[in-house]
């Protein structure tokens, strides 16, 4: 796949739920979708990590302890070209 979808998101429990479902109604479904943490401290990472998706390894939820927008997509479209081959990035 050349495209993946990258979600940072830093303290964001209340968005979170309707931006799964969100996700889960789109009508294409084989696009990676990468969630990455930027140092919640908040419920957000363990909504996510609670999600059936990630759980069962359809998307995926990473950790970026540096705060910063900059950082978690830094860190997230590194993580993207290496494990998908990833030539394209969305960001959310």
């Amino acid at each position: 796949m050349n495209l993946a979808l990258i979600i940072p998101f830093h303290n964001e429990e209340r968005c979170l739920p309707s931006l799964i479902r969100s996700l889960r109604e789109q009508s294409v479904q084989n696009i990676p979708i990468v969630f990455i943490d930027n140092a919640s401290t908040d419920r957000s990472a363990a909504l996510a990590q609670s999600c059936e998706e990630i759980r069962t390894g359809k998307w995926t939820c990473i950790e970026e302890r540096k705060v910063g927008k900059f950082h978690a997509m830094q860190t997230a479209a590194a993580f993207c070209k290496e494990r998908f081959g990833a030539r394209y990035l969305g960001f959310l």
